[in-house]
């Protein structure tokens, strides 16, 4: 009995021997990437803040594919538009899982969004989700957006230095006012303010993460229950979603979720590239006044801006695609999964492996951009997608920043619209410059670290262009009874 009982221990010990020997190793096959530690992998060369840069770094050291080892799970690191193009959109079948956030979902418990692509719940949320934003619910949402943009300016003319708050406020009502039927006037002390509280206290996995996410839809969701029951809607998402219930397959914790996922995805991300507009044009006052000097050429200072002018204003098109080059909001990406194992150029990508697409490695390649560390929105007048001459565009489009694959961001196009159309507002009615603060710089130093790329608060310099402007949009949010 003893001497089976030492046999036993001495297989175990040499098994567990040869798998710790191969924790942190790169196996065969796997694409290159930086020199492994025993165990640990590359966890000790691992960026803890920004970890684009040294992944941008390694690209090009080791190409636009590479991989790392974090104890025994392997990264994939895409570098190239030819190799997401390759990867995620040839092969989205088989890499369109996703990394589980568990800080995340421990504070929501539901969280659709990372739901794994063949499961019931999130083919559900995808195709309630695209009625939502299909093209002619995204037209019977303008009233409702335009009516934020005007309050935006009116609060900007009466309070310039919060500006940082007016944007947070008006990302979160036009969401709040299209998912539950719920505006947001004001922010201090609103559920704007809950929200970004929330979002902020997210990576602590603190019970008060949960309280505060809790708290937030607490009493919006049921109010749209009950508007659905007693026949007075307001006609927003969720009552939608609600009535639609049974035939999605839904439970009400699930209609819920989405709710949030949805108030989630486009109102945080949203603000973080309006804030960054918003520094570029006080950082670069040349670029400022080429895109207000087509603004005014287009529509002179007599008529607020519409949607529809967006499309006669190339350099102002060109100014936001540098932008979304220049400060990416999400630079790594939102990382994929590989359901299995998955083929490319000669390497495997093991079932299980994290893929981060490496949006600002691509983006600040010198081999793809001149001088890819300037803003520079001409680049986007020269050529399509702003590369130098030679340069291969294969995998480059211009809702690259917005995802690859079956996991594309669904609300790209209500994002570009609701971008397009605050940039030519706040163009055509302010001027940005810095102040004295210091806090206006988009120096890499005034990001806050984690996988959304977001400006720390800051405050600028900023008047309204004319009287005649100011009072065009006072009687207009007269009119609108704001």
């Amino acid at each position: 009995m003893l001497s089976a009982l030492v046999g036993v221990l001495i297989s175990t010990c040499v098994l567990l021997a040869y798998r710790l020997r191969n924790y942190g190793r790169r196996e065969l096959g796997l694409p290159p990437g930086p020199p492994t530690t025993p165990i640990l992998g590359n966890i000790p060369q691992f960026p803890r803040q920004f970890p684009f840069l040294q992944f941008s770094r390694w690209a090009a050291e080791y190409g636009d594919i590479y991989s790392l080892k974090v104890l025994d799970r392997t990264m994939v690191i895409l570098s190239s538009g030819r190799a997401v193009k390759d990867i995620l959109d040839k092969n989205g079948l088989l890499t369109s899982d996703r990394f589980q956030p568990y800080a995340l979902l421990h504070a929501e418990g539901i969280y659709q969004i990372f739901d794994h692509a063949s499961s019931h719940r999130w083919k559900a949320m995808r195709k309630a989700t695209h009625t939502f934003l299909a093209p002619e619910a995204l037209q019977g949402y303008w009233v409702v957006q335009q009516t934020e943009y005007l309050r935006l300016l009116r609060d900007v003319i009466d309070s310039p230095k919060d500006i940082y708050t007016h944007i947070k406020r008006t990302t979160a009502s036009v969401m709040m006012t299209l998912i539950y039927g719920k505006s947001i006037p004001h922010y201090a002390g609103s559920k704007a303010e809950l929200f970004f509280e929330g979002t902020k206290t997210l990576g602590t996995m603190s019970r008060k993460t949960k309280q505060i996410r809790n708290a937030f839809d607490q009493d919006l969701f049921p109010q749209c229950e009950d508007a659905v029951q007693s026949g007075k809607r307001t006609g927003c998402y969720l009552e939608n979603v609600i009535e639609a219930q049974a035939e999605l397959g839904l439970n009400r914790d699930e209609v819920r979720a989405m709710g949030r996922v949805l108030l989630d995805a486009g109102t945080e991300t949203s603000a973080s590239f309006l804030h960054s507009f918003v520094m570029a044009m006080a950082c670069y006052p040349e670029a400022q006044s080429k895109a207000q000097a087509e603004i005014d050429q287009v529509l002179g200072s007599a008529q607020l801006p519409v949607l529809e002018d967006y499309g006669n204003l190339p350099y102002l098109n060109a100014l936001i695609k540098e932008l979304h080059r220049f400060r990416p909001i999400v630079p790594a990406g939102v990382p994929h999964v590989a359901s299995r194992d998955t083929q490319y150029n000669g390497f495997v990508i093991p079932r299980g492996s994290i893929i981060f697409m490496n949006t600002w490695g691509i983006y600040h390649n010198p081999e793809f951009f001149e001088d890819p560390d300037s803003f520079k929105p001409e680049r986007y007048l020269l050529s399509e997608f702003g590369t130098k001459p030679g340069a291969s565009i294969e995998g480059l489009r211009d809702s690259l920043p917005f995802g690859a694959g079956r996991r594309i961001c669904p609300g790209a196009e209500m994002a570009s619209r609701n971008i397009a159309m605050n940039a030519i507002n706040l163009l055509w009615a302010f001027n940005f410059s810095k102040d004295t603060s210091g806090t206006c710089t988009m120096d890499l130093e005034n990001y806050l670290p984690g996988m959304e790329f977001a400006l720390k608060q800051f405050t600028c310099n900023i008047e309204v262009r004319s009287e005649a402007r100011a009072s065009l949009i006072k009687r207009a949010c007269d009119a609108a009874a704001l």
